[in-house]
């Protein structure tokens, strides 16, 4: 199937204005197109590419956008302390998501486990 170029990103551009996807996978979709043909006409680096990707980009940061202000205004404490995470310091996220596990052995040795994710290849700052 030939397509015209211009008319296609034209489409391509309207769509992400309009349906607001957030993957270009999902744009494909949505214009009926394969990865493979967008790819072939609008490789990596163009400004074709360029300017799909950054419509991606804008629809995705417009929704975090709206995501953050929804959970400030929120009642649910899960969806604040979502955001909190956002904003938290590393220190402060350390605080907020360790688990802290202390096993009774019946011995006058208590072990203890302190299990943060958080530090997941992270440099520890003590």
């Amino acid at each position: 199937m030939a397509f015209d170029k211009q008319k296609l990103f034209e489409r391509l551009k309207k769509i992400a204005d309009e349906k607001k996807p957030l993957f270009l996978d999902e744009l494909f979709t949505l214009a009926g197109l394969s990865s493979e043909t967008f790819y072939r006409l609008f490789p990596k680096g163009s400004g074709e590419y360029d300017a799909i990707q950054n419509k991606i980009l804008d629809n995705r940061a417009h929704i975090r956008a709206a995501l953050r202000r929804r959970w400030f205004n929120s009642e649910h404490p899960h969806l604040q302390k979502s955001l909190y995470a956002l904003i938290a310091s590393d220190d402060e996220l350390r605080r907020l998501f360790f688990q802290r596990t202390v096993i009774e052995t019946g011995k006058q040795a208590n072990i203890e486990i302190v299990i943060n994710p958080l530090d997941n290849g992270r440099e520890k700052k003590d």
